[in-house]
């Protein structure tokens, strides 16, 4: 399939990384948004506007912007659980953390960060799992077949996942199994 519009960008801040790409599986990922992060908490704010707004560039204005940011409260699950969580979109089990470039701009302003919920791993920490978007806080939404993006910052405890693909909004849907598939992947692994 095509490229993703976000290998076109020039990204202040992300040159000298190294993006893995990868397809998820023909089985659509549902994911419910959840609650949205307080504006005020800085530190749920990571990254994105100006990504965003030059994916738009870029894109099909039909396919929202859709980022996970993945924030590991025990750093010595960081490696295991991001790996894994490649895994979970079809990455070859050898992936490691050396496929990443490290680093990340810090402090871009994000107004539509929203908290996914937690994904436990199989020695128990919980990792929090958040989704950047540009749809309304509260919505759901479903990605079916697309390319995916992912990169890693272990030096601050992140995983970037990143996609620029065609999203369904679906509002008031029963999505009470979208985590399940995600922590079984990292509890699996």
């Amino acid at each position: 399939m095509g490229d993703s519009p976000v290998w076109q960008l020039d990204v202040d801040g992300l040159e000298g990384w190294t993006p893995v790409r990868t397809d998820l599986p023909d089985e659509a990922l549902r994911i419910d948004l959840g609650q949205r992060i307080p504006d005020q908490d800085e530190s749920a704010i990571p990254l994105l506007a100006t990504l965003a707004s030059r994916a738009r560039q870029s894109s099909d204005d039909s396919a929202p912007l859709v980022a996970m940011w993945v924030r590991y409260d025990d750093p010595s699950e960081i490696v295991p659980a991001a790996v894994a969580s490649l895994r979970v979109a079809g990455v070859a089990r050898d992936t490691t953390p050396d496929s990443f470039a490290r680093g990340l701009a810090e402090n871009w302003p994000v107004r539509s960060s929203i908290e996914l919920g937690r994904l436990e791993t199989a020695s128990g920490p919980a990792h929090h799992l958040w989704a950047i978007v540009d749809v309304t806080a509260g919505a759901a939404f479903q990605v079916q077949r697309h390319d995916v993006v992912f990169w890693l910052r272990p030096e601050k405890q992140e995983c970037l996942l990143l996609s620029t693909s065609t999203v369904d909004l679906a509002r008031g849907a029963d999505l009470g199994h979208e985590l399940a598939q995600l922590s079984v992947g990292v509890r699996g692994y």
